[in-house]
Parts: C-alpha cells; structure tokens; sequence
C-alpha cells in the first residue's frame, strides 16, 4: 500500500508569499518507502531549492500511481508550473492552496455539527489545509 505525503516548506511559502503567489504552497507526492528517508533525500538534494522540507500529513492510499495522484488533486488545487516558476524547475506535486476554499468548507462543517451556534472561524493550520485537499480525493 502506497502513502500519500504532504510536505511544507517555510522557505519555499516565504517565497511564494514574496512573489504574490501565496504563502499556502506544499508538496503532495506518493510514496511506498519511508516518507522520513524521503525527506532527508528532498533536503540533501535542495528539492525546489529548498533544504527544509518538513512533514504536514500522510494517509495510506489506494492510489498506485503518483501522476494519477497528481491529477486528482489538480481538480481541487493549483499546480505550480516548473516551467513557469523557475524555483521550481525539475519538481512535480508542488501545489497552490486557496485558503478561502478550506476557510468556507472548514465553517459549513462546523455550521452542520453545531447548529446553535456559529462560534468564530478557529485559526486555520496546515494540517486543516492538507486534510481538506486529501479528503478532496475521496470524493
């Protein structure tokens, strides 16, 4: 069984942010080896020349083919284009997330589980933003 990854880098959504992308950029990608040995192998080879890639969330998956995974996933998110953005030349998976998306589908479910009251939109993480677009899959 395949795992899939998302991985952040704060360099890389620095840039992104400095650019006027957006600072909500991660690399989604599938693996069946160690996601740990992966990241080593992203940070020893400056993955988007990047040496500080960091684990967001990982989900076991049926998916079998990361190019698959990759056109799945653009029917809910952005894909970078490496031969648009030249940070990102040679890499694949590297995706733009509209916050606004996760903010209004994060407040519809907590609007149907609590329907007394709307308490003030939490503070939204990565981990909210990488189970948002997975999720985006099963559907």
């Amino acid at each position: 069984m395949s795992n899939i990854f998302v991985l952040k880098s704060k360099k890389l959504q620095e840039w992104g942010h400095s650019i006027g992308i957006t600072k909500h950029i991660f690399k989604f990608g599938l693996t069946s080896s160690s996601i740990k040995e992966l990241i080593i192998e992203y940070n020893t080879t400056f993955y988007a020349g990047k040496d500080d890639w960091s684990l967001t969330l990982s989900r076991s998956s049926e998916i079998t083919s990361e190019d698959n995974l990759i056109n799945k996933l653009s029917l809910s998110a952005e894909l970078l284009d490496p031969n648009y953005y030249p940070q990102v030349i040679g890499t694949t998976g590297i995706f733009r997330i509209k916050i606004d998306k996760v903010e209004n589908s994060l407040l519809i479910k907590r609007a149907l589980q609590d329907k007394e009251s709307l308490l003030p939109a939490k503070r939204i993480n990565d981990k909210d933003i990488a189970n948002y677009i997975l999720n985006k899959l099963s559907t």
